[in-house]
């Protein structure tokens, strides 16, 4: 699986996520993570091509599984596309905003995207 096309779509347990990997599984190896395990087999399963599905349970606010889902990717892996599409948020009036779920989606939505791809650069560079 070294040296071929890669897409890496944070996310991909359900949603536009799931559709991404599943879709582009016929043309690209596609590594996808989220937390919930059996819904990314659910994802592989339901691929044009489920043997170019590579999952990895990880959630991408903790350093830890940013770090695993990174070296699951080959050494020499070309990746193609990042797709940072985990996310998460509910709106609330100000004063029902839980700090502590704030500081999580800050986590999934920013600070998550910004470690990805300084990680994955050399692989984007490929």
């Amino acid at each position: 699986m070294s040296g071929e096309m890669w897409m890496l779509v944070t996310g991909g347990g359900s949603g536009i996520g799931r559709a991404v990997v599943q879709h582009f599984s016929a043309t690209h190896r596609v590594l996808t993570c989220g937390r919930r395990l059996a819904a990314l087999e659910e994802t592989r399963a339901a691929a044009r091509r489920p043997e170019h599905v590579l999952v990895e349970a990880a959630d991408i606010a903790v350093a830890a599984d940013r770090a695993r889902l990174v070296a699951r990717l080959p050494e020499d892996a070309r990746l193609q596309l990042l797709l940072q599409n985990a996310a998460i948020g509910d709106p609330a009036r100000l004063p029902e905003v839980s700090i502590a779920h704030l500081e999580a989606a800050l986590a999934v939505n920013l600070v998550a995207p910004l470690a990805l791809a300084q990680a994955l650069l050399p692989a984007l560079r490929r």
